[in-house]
């Protein structure tokens, strides 16, 4: 990036995408995953750069004792921050969207909608008692 800044970098291409046509990204596919064997163990895959703050969460609306949390699974997308980050703002809540080419920041509801799909995915019987 000779003579410039990353963010003055991100600008440009997101406005070179607008000039040619093209819409701002507004999704993001996220190919989460669940395995279950039995009700012994569950595992949870997600992509991306996952704050802790989702396994913490997970392990306490899951039955910690037999749940298993991944991150960096079937794609990295980017930062996947929790409300908590994104309030914090900084890096991994906003910054570090320019260097995975994301428009702007996530919106809060990102966690319920992960931790919710989560549920859908996982038998009841992992719920935590």
């Amino acid at each position: 990036m000779k003579g410039g800044s990353a963010i003055g970098y991100h600008a440009q291409a997101q406005l070179n995408r607008l000039n040619r046509g093209k819409a701002l990204q507004t999704h993001l596919s996220y190919p989460l995953q669940t395995w279950n064997f039995r009700d012994d163990l569950a595992i949870v895959f997600l992509p991306g750069e996952v704050v802790v703050d989702y396994s913490i969460r997970l392990k306490r609306e899951f039955d910690a004792t037999r749940l298993w949390v991944n991150a960096y699974c079937n794609d990295v997308p980017c930062y996947i921050p929790s409300r908590r980050i994104l309030a914090e703002g900084g890096y991994e809540g906003e910054g570090a969207m320019i260097y995975y080419d994301r428009p702007t920041r996530f919106t809060p509801a990102v966690e319920d909608m992960i931790v919710s799909t989560v549920h859908e995915l996982l038998p009841e019987s992992f719920l935590a008692a």
